[in-house]
Formats: C-alpha cells, sequence, structure tokens
C-alpha cells in the first residue's frame, strides 16, 4: 500500500490592490485548503482594515476623522502606524506613510473626497493603545507596509 504522496495546493485572489498567490504543501488536500482559507480571511482583515481605496477602512477614517477629533483603531491597525513612526524616524522622514497626499495631487491614488493636508509623519499622534490623532490635516496610506504585514499574519496560520 502506498503511502500519502505530498500534495501541493495552490490559490490566487485579487486583493490589496494586487494579486495574491499562496501554496500550500502536505498529505491532506483538505486541511491545506482550509489552512490557505484561513490565510486568504487574515490578509482580507488587513485589506478591511488598512486599504486607502475602502471608503470604510480604519485609513479612510482616519484620513477623514483624526484631524478634528481622535478614532479608535483595531490592534493590527495599531501596530503598523506604530512601526510606520519607528521606520520614519530611524529614515529621518525619508519613509513616510503621509505621502498619501501627494500622491493624490499626482494621481496616483485617488481623491475619494478627501481634503489634502499638509502634515508629515510627526503629525500622527499614537495617545493610547488604539487611539489615533493627527495634529494636522494630512493623509495616509500603508501601501507596502500593509502589505508586508498581511503576509506576516498569513504565514502565521
Amino acid at each position: 500500500m502506498r503511502t500519502n504522496p505530498h500534495i501541493e495546493v495552490r490559490r490566487c485572489r485579487p486583493i490589496l490592490g494586487t494579486f495574491v498567490e499562496m501554496q500550500a504543501f502536505g498529505t491532506k488536500a483538505d486541511e491545506l485548503e482550509d489552512a490557505i482559507e484561513a490565510a486568504f480571511l487574515a490578509i482580507a482583515q488587513v485589506h478591511r482594515l488598512m486599504s486607502f481605496h475602502d471608503p470604510e477602512s480604519e485609513v479612510s477614517l482616519m484620513n477623514g476623522d483624526s484631524y478634528c477629533k481622535a478614532v479608535y483603531v483595531h490592534s493590527w491597525t495599531w501596530r503598523v502606524l506604530k512601526s510606520a513612526q519607528e521606520f520614519s524616524r530611524n529614515t529621518d522622514g525619508i519613509f513616510d506613510i503621509t505621502i498619501a497626499g501627494q500622491l493624490v495631487r499626482w494621481n496616483c491614488l485617488p481623491r475619494n473626497g478627501m481634503r489634502f493636508g499638509s502634515g508629515s509623519w510627526r503629525d500622527i499622534i499614537l495617545e493610547s493603545a488604539g487611539r489615533v490623532r493627527f495634529r494636522r490635516p494630512l493623509l495616509i496610506d500603508f501601501g507596502g507596509i500593509a502589505k508586508g504585514f498581511a503576509v506576516d499574519r498569513a504565514v502565521e496560520i
């Protein structure tokens, strides 16, 4: 009798403004399918929280309201904001998620009815766990940092 050969399951979906392809190896196709589905669900959660393009995302909420009042965000969004600030500090602002306003001006990102703003990463205030405020009007876009965070969440599955 043959032992179960190793099999590969591969799936691809459009998400986070790109195509995400996953592959898993093992001996039980149903377990591999479940693992891939769980990984896609984690990535979808990152997309729902951190997409610049989704008007319901926390990024859109911050871009719309954080100058007027503090908003509460999911722990994942908080972690990415905290990392983004560290990257900005360590690169003396070369890495700056507030580039979104300039990207909108250059027509690289949609306006989505938001004001442009002129702030920088230094104007993002992380007041307490989950509470964020902007000192000045600004727009943020996590872009690649959200994609990297999504991959980290998927790999944890």
